[in-house]
């Protein structure tokens, strides 16, 4: 059975069980619970719907345990969460039940109805509503899972039970079943808190079986000041990869007085522009990461006209290595448009980088290629107003073709160029898709459409195609076009990835390149800037970038150095030529923050956007002087959460860090979360509404 980690905290008073009058307690302590359920019937009418004639089993405090298998017996079940010592060894016993059988035949789980307005459902058979039978167990265990590191087993009870065949229905009034506990359980000196009072019915037992989670992850942080809680701060952006240049006059832009600053503390911050992991198991950065960088000049400890800052920099768009270090991936952030970086003067010295000395020795790789990517992903349209994915291009019978160019400098011809695209059929009929490259044809095949399948927006389409030969100035000219199948079919262009082979040569005096996979002792023979003045960082660390030193070989436009590289973890490296860096853009000056230096905590989090800051703090007072259960409350604003936990970007991950940062340091644990503002889908604001103040997630599709 695969676990889950439960570590956002229950709201609904459905959990709230001991209110309510459909069971009794009968025995609970550390080996077993033994309880009595008394099924309460709100609905066993007949009803006629489409002249057939079902009837009903409403089941109180009950939900639809086969909800997704429309036209089926509908099969109501009353759940129970209890708390357990571990995951495996415990049983169920049913010890005496009672029914009454009843004749009928039992209505079926609806299909919802497509394309309407508001919610509708249409009750009918599906084929093979004749062969139900129900099977014979009352009592099963659900999900296993763990509530604020208490072990918890899903307890359903089913006590409709109905046979096609004969059209009987049994409705049981009493089951009362025990449940035996595992012995390889642990107890606690100290007990759970209080809020899983209600949640668990065995609460008084379950509370001393807590702190046994052997998947908690993300591991407890402790509370330390955000280097945002003081200074000057202000953030900027980075559209591109490459090296960038802050002068003295770009600092005055900045609000930054250079004649005030001591050159040596200044200090630039960075999180590598990637989304925040999902995964819990998965390593995260701690607050806003401190870069590497070059400040030409700082040795007087004066900001002079002449003295500049050097920063490696991307946008939200690049090819980097996974996770493995020797795959090359394409990084795309799903949640947000820009890549922050943010400045700050004063305190202690800052990050610097360091030379990487090259060595002098025969190697035995001379490397004049790295392998290159060009690519295109324009987001426009979410097909299914749900899920992260928006596409971009469309095709139809109003738009059958477009063409997309990309220069692919330094390309070796001699090589072939790989393609990788990503098609979405966004119609129930298909379309005949054709991609030429320079008029040469590449790729044909029918896509089919999603036919009459239900809750489907679009068919995707993942393949690939190889070019070989020669392309005019080295410019790829890819055509994409479509017949359509009908006059409704329509296609999407969700992305497409070039692949090719080219030589060691800046363009406008830049240039990027990756370690051979083969590794060893390379020489790496660049070519092709302006003049000798040529600097190569390797940019493999985001965080630790290093400036090569000691080139075998440095005259005219040529550059050579040599490295022992690694098999296990490739480099990857950035040359420029005669000063021809990047200058960052839109600097902002941000507000401190310190929520992560929060010690007292609160039971309640709002958390709201800037917008419904008044109108939260008025929730704020109300919880905390005036509600008839008063209740400790703490507002925060999600721009704070972006800015301390994902270094400014927008991702539901980092509200989701955040709220386990506060778990696990508050005095005062956090029972409640609320949301104050509308989430939606779209994290880009590619619709242009602008209001999505406090994200939802949203699965992939």
């Amino acid at each position: 059975m695969k676990s889950k980690i439960f570590i956002i905290l229950f709201l609904s008073t459905t959990y709230l069980l001991h209110s309510q009058s459909d069971f009794n307690i009968i025995s609970s302590d550390f080996n077993s619970i033994t309880v009595e359920y008394l099924p309460i019937y709100s609905d066993t009418s007949l009803v006629r719907i489409d002249n057939t004639e079902f009837r009903n089993a409403d089941l109180l405090f009950g939900v639809i345990g086969n909800s997704d298998d429309s036209g089926s017996p509908i099969k109501p079940e009353r759940r129970f969460s209890i708390g357990v010592p571990s995951e495996f060894g415990n049983t169920i016993e049913v010890l005496s039940t009672m029914y009454n059988e009843i004749s009928g035949q039992l209505i079926p789980v609806p299909f919802p109805i497509e394309d309407t307005l508001s919610i509708a459902f249409e009750y009918k058979k599906n084929n093979e509503y004749s062969l139900y039978k129900a099977d014979d167990d009352l009592v099963t265990f659900g999900e296993f899972g763990f509530i604020r590191d208490v072990p918890s087993q899903l307890i359903k009870i089913s006590p409709v039970k109905f046979d096609a065949s004969s059209n009987i229905i049994k409705l049981y009034s009493r089951i009362v079943f025990k449940i035996n506990y595992s012995t390889s359980g642990t107890i606690s000196s100290k007990p759970a808190d209080d809020l899983l009072d209600g949640v668990l019915i065995n609460y008084d037992v379950a509370k001393f079986w807590n702190n046994q989670n052997p998947q908690k992850s993300l591991s407890k942080l402790e509370i330390v000041n955000s280097v945002l809680a003081s200074g000057k701060w202000v953030r900027f952006e980075a559209p591109e990869e490459g090296i960038y240049k802050i002068t003295k006059a770009n600092l005055s832009l900045y609000g930054i007085d250079a004649n005030t600053v001591d050159p040596r503390t200044i200090k630039i911050y960075n999180n590598n522009g990637k989304e925040l992991p999902e995964d819990i198991n998965t390593v995260r950065p701690v607050d806003l990461v401190e870069n590497a960088i070059l400040v030409v000049g700082q040795e007087d400890g004066k900001f002079d006209d002449a003295d500049y800052i050097l920063f490696y920099g991307r946008g939200k768009s690049f090819w980097d290595y996974d996770n493995d270090g020797i795959t090359i991936k394409r990084f795309n952030h799903n949640y947000s448009t820009k890549n922050f970086f943010w400045i700050t003067t004063g305190g202690v010295n800052g990050k610097r980088i360091l030379e990487k000395p090259g060595l002098n020795t025969t190697p035995v790789l001379s490397q004049t290629t790295t392998t290159a990517y060009a690519d295109l992903e324009i987001d426009k349209i979410n097909l299914g107003k749900s899920g992260r994915q928006f596409f971009g291009d469309d095709f139809s019978s109003s738009v059958t073709s477009r063409t997309y160019t990309n220069t692919l400098n330094g390309r070796i011809s001699s090589s072939p160029i790989s393609y990788i695209f990503r098609f979405i059929v966004g119609s129930t009929s298909g379309v005949t898709l054709n991609i030429s490259e320079n008029g040469s044809q590449m790729f044909q095949q029918n896509l089919a459409g999603y036919g009459t399948t239900k809750y489907t927006v679009g068919n995707s389409y993942l393949r690939s195609f190889s070019f070989t030969g020669e392309l005019p100035q080295n410019r790829s000219v890819l055509n994409f076009s479509v017949v359509p199948l009908s006059s409704t079919a329509t296609g999407y262009l969700d992305y497409f990835t070039i692949a090719y082979e080219k030589e060691l040569k800046a363009f406008n005096d830049n240039l990027v390149f990756f370690s051979n996979p083969s590794g060893g002792i390379i020489e790496y023979y660049l070519n092709g800037f302006s003049s000798s003045n040529i600097r190569v960082f390797d940019i493999s660390d985001f965080s630790n970038v290093k400036s090569v030193s000691n080139y075998s070989m440095l005259s005219g436009s040529e550059c050579r150095f040599q490295f022992d590289e690694s098999t296990t973890q490739r480099s990857k490296y950035y040359a420029v030529g005669n000063d021809v860096f990047k200058t960052p853009v839109n600097p902002t000056e941000v507000q401190n923050s310190n929520i992560r230096g929060e010690t007292l905590g609160a039971k309640f989090i709002v958390v709201t956007h800037k917008q419904f800051k008044d109108a939260a703090n008025n929730l704020k007072t109300y919880k905390e002087t005036q509600a008839p259960v008063t209740i400790s409350t703490i507002v925060v604003d999600i721009d704070n959460i972006y800015n301390e936990f994902s270094c400014g970007l927008t991702d539901p991950t980092a509200l989701r860090d955040y709220l386990k940062y506060a778990f696990d340091n508050w005095q005062i644990k956090p029972q409640y979360v609320l949301f104050f503002g509308k989430g939606t889908y779209d994290y880009k604001n590619i619709e242009g509404y602008g209001d999505n103040f406090v994200p939802t997630w949203q699965s992939d599709e």
